[in-house]
């Protein structure tokens, strides 16, 4: 979890897993649409794509993105590191392998 400035945001607890390597139809294994805070431009979705950390930096890889149950939790993180949210700094929606 995370808290910061008063506000209680609820992460998700991610175990690294990556996508391309674990398939969904493994014991244990579903795939998870969550919220995520990307720092790329909207038009780069697929090549180049970065994401926001939960220490607040840029990451490109996904595994390491800070990732949200709800779009008020995402938007409760960024206000919380004043990480301004425009064009090429927004909360969009991924799928992601995660553990039952």
């Amino acid at each position: 979890m995370y808290r910061g400035k008063g506000v209680l945001s609820r992460r998700v607890d991610v175990t690294g897993l990556d996508q391309a390597n674990h398939p969904r139809q493994r014991l244990g294994m579903a795939k998870q649409t969550l919220f995520v805070i990307f720092a790329s431009p909207k038009k780069r979705v697929e090549l180049g794509t970065c994401y926001i950390a939960p220490d607040a930096s840029t990451t490109p890889l996904s595994t390491k993105a800070d990732k949200f149950y709800s779009l008020a939790d995402a938007k409760a993180f960024a206000d919380a590191n004043h990480i301004v949210l425009n064009g090429h700094t927004y909360i969009g929606v991924e799928d992601f392998i995660v553990a039952d």
